[in-house]
């Protein structure tokens, strides 16, 4: 029984990591991952990126049967540099829409450089319940 409660804790701590008022916050280092979110919840992803360099985040939709995006695609400047030219952060915002197996594909890339494969890779599996 004790086993049980354990496995149990682990399950409900892991899924909690990165929720801050239950809302989940998704980063670089969570690519992979499978994470179990509840249809209605709404959940964030943050990727650093330098649009001055051309490079953009881009959703490869293709793969979102069961996850809308439900803000538009926000970008902020890093606050500790004054130097034109750094980087930020890149913020998507999601909300699973329906129950079952979901993948988020984000895609680093320049937007008109057609055939080139992105530059990076971000990717989430969604179960939803």
């Amino acid at each position: 029984m004790v086993r049980i409660y354990m496995i149990g804790f682990i399950l409900l701590a892991t899924m909690c990591t990165g929720c801050e008022n239950g809302h989940l916050n998704l980063t670089e280092k969570d690519t992979g991952k499978t994470i179990t979110l509840s249809v209605g919840q709404d959940f964030t992803v943050t990727l650093p990126g330098n649009p001055t360099t051309g490079y953009t985040w881009k959703l490869n939709a293709a793969k979102t049967n069961g996850v809308s995006q439900v803000k538009k695609l926000n970008y902020i400047g890093d606050s500790d540099s004054k130097l034109v030219g750094s980087g930020g952060s890149f913020t998507f915002t999601f909300k699973v829409t329906a129950k079952g197996k979901n993948r988020i594909t984000l895609e680093y890339l320049r937007p008109w450089e057609k055939g080139v494969p992105a530059a990076k890779t971000f990717e989430i599996n969604i179960d939803g319940v």
